[in-house]
């Protein structure tokens, strides 16, 4: 154990006693050293333990210490109209990874977990691992729903994780960049403990910033996540947070996006760019009503938008190679024909189990919604995807509020990264983050009479900070 280990550990034990919004915070700020294991892998066979999964691990012991949260939690998961449905593909997804590699041991051929070579399907222990990563997944989607409908002010620590989420992502960026450029790179190597290691390299002479991920791809679609989040998280901001810091932390994770040279980063970051253009929410009121962009606004956004198109291509000799080669001659990549085999190996893999599939954590693919039809079969994919679905037609009780705009935002922002998942999703696990999102749009969904209460201390909140200034 390091000491870059050691201090992430102090940091995370201090969870246990600090307030709930301190391991909020933490759980977005750590999202950026996924190359790192809090504990030596070779101790649990293999087994990286990333800091995330572990402030994940805390913050619901945390919250299910209390029984009446436990209770609401088990009450969502029985509701069809709550967490039912999600409920309903875990437990899909935990049958299966118990019983469907013996099933099918030795009869189907796919590429595992564990290594990158075409092989006959057998138990592993990366069945349960992911398993109990789908698991913390879901508990976080939970636990966010209870807390959001018991204490809505808790929309508020949710925000500023974000905003600390998307510092850490700059921050580990920067840190790349300049121990780079001053060669003194392998002093990160304290961070890369996890046991896939790390990798970057170069295309067209132009470095792969990788942060403290394992890879530009997760760094990228990293990145991305927190741009998204933060542009279109923008209105529902305090004033002096949306007009300058919120949308100064957004783009920097944009040029951190672009930084990476990732092709799942760039197919993420155009779309979200795409949607930006057609985002018309533009502010919060002080009583709590959603203010629409103007058309002077929309344009100066198409303006904008242009303007760093033409600089980035003046500025940067090679970049309309590097969109080509990252792109447009990607499929003719070796990686590209490698992870393609993934896909078709787990493709072929739920053919073979007559649409039951293979178990979580049994194949390995390089697209999400593949791998959840690989792994749990027609059954999980049907409930997976009618959850998806029931997300997009839920709207907060009153239409023309805080809480219908943070709705809206966070619905635009998880299409880019629904796209990351779609180009380079290796496992059914749709992640913490996301995870937090599902929660959070399903809370401020439901009749609640706390809403009524959280946007009158918003109210007081504004005024008594203009009064302030």
């Amino acid at each position: 154990m390091n000491v870059a280990t050691l201090i992430t550990l102090l940091f995370l034990l201090a969870g246990l006693v600090a307030p709930l919004p301190y391991l909020t915070a933490l759980i977005f700020i750590l999202s950026a050293l996924s190359a790192m294991s809090v504990a030596p892998p070779d101790l649990l066979g293999g087994t990286s333990v990333t800091p995330q999964s572990l402030a994940v691990l805390f913050f619901l012991l945390r919250v299910c210490m209390k029984s009446d949260c436990v209770k609401e939690i088990l009450i969502s998961f029985l509701d069809f109209k709550k967490l039912g449905l999600l409920f309903a593909f875990f437990v899909i997804a935990a049958i299966g990874a118990v019983f469907l590699p013996k099933i099918f041991a030795g009869e189907i051929f796919i590429y595992n977990m564990r290594t990158t070579d075409l092989d006959q399907l057998i138990p592993s222990i990366t069945n349960f691992t992911q398993a109990g990563y789908l698991f913390l997944s879901v508990m976080i989607t939970a636990t966010f729903y209870v807390l959001l409908r018991q204490n809505p002010d808790f929309l508020d620590a949710l925000l500023k994780a974000i905003l600390a989420g998307g510092c850490a992502v700059i921050a580990t960026g920067l840190i790349d960049i300049v121990a780079n450029l001053i060669g003194k790179a392998d002093m990160l190597k304290i961070f890369y403990t996890a046991s896939y290691g790390y990798s970057a390299g170069e295309i067209l002479g132009t470095r792969r910033v990788l942060g403290l991920t394992p890879e530009p791809a997760a760094f990228g679609g990293l990145a991305m996540t927190m741009a998204s989040l933060l542009l279109f998280l923008r209105p529902v901001y305090a004033e002096k947070m949306r007009r300058f810091w919120v949308p100064l932390l957004g783009w920097s994770c944009v040029v951190m996006g672009f930084l990476s040279t990732s092709s799942t980063a760039y197919a993420s970051l155009f779309l979200m760019l795409g949607l930006y253009l057609f985002y018309n929410v533009d502010a919060v009121s002080e009583e709590g009503k959603i203010l629409h962009k103007s058309t002077s606004k929309k344009m100066l956004s198409i303006v904008f938008l242009a303007v760093c198109f033409l600089l980035v291509v003046l500025l940067s000799g090679n970049f309309v190679d590097l969109i080509n080669t990252l792109l447009i001659e990607k499929t003719e990549t070796s990686s590209y024909i490698e992870r393609s085999s993934w896909t078709a190996a787990g493709l072929n893999a739920f053919v073979e189990s007559y649409g039951l599939g293979v178990g979580v954590g049994s194949v390995r693919t390089s697209n999400f919604f593949a791998n959840i039809l690989a792994s749990t079969g027609l059954p999980g994919t049907l409930f997976f995807g009618l959850f998806l679905v029931s997300l997009y037609l839920r709207h907060a009780p009153k239409r023309n509020s805080r809480e219908e705009a943070v709705i809206k935002a966070i619905k635009f922002a998880l299409l880019p990264m629904f796209a990351a998942k779609f180009l380079a999703g290796t496992t059914p696990d749709f992640g913490v983050l996301q995870g937090i999102l599902f929660g959070t749009i399903i809370a401020l969904s439901q009749n609640n009479d706390h809403l009524d209460l959280m946007k009158l201390q918003y109210q007081r909140m504004v005024i008594k900070r203009k009064r302030n200034l």
